[in-house]
């Protein structure tokens, strides 16, 4: 299992592959996805740090991991409307 607290930005942009970006949905923050080891992770360009990280299931994509500390992960979390 990985530890994606562990995981560098670095670390996903050398070994995976970039998929997309998209402006963050409160401000002109720009986000990468990128497909590494079979996950979708959402790097946040600004700071360098892992947004997200979400798992193909039979239904779509699951988040698995947020890193709820950083501004990314706030800005997520606020624009999904969670307190």
């Amino acid at each position: 299992m990985i530890d994606w607290a562990e995981v560098t930005a670095a670390e996903v942009k050398e070994h995976g592959t970039r998929v997309g970006d998209t402006l963050g949905p409160l401000s002109r923050e720009i986000y990468t996805g990128w497909l590494y080891q079979g996950y979708l992770v959402v790097v946040h360009e600004t700071d360098g740090d892992l947004a997200a990280v979400f798992k193909r299931s039979k239904d779509g994509w699951r988040l698995i991991w947020l890193d709820s500390i950083s501004q990314a992960g706030l800005a997520i979390l606020t624009a999904a409307g969670v307190r």
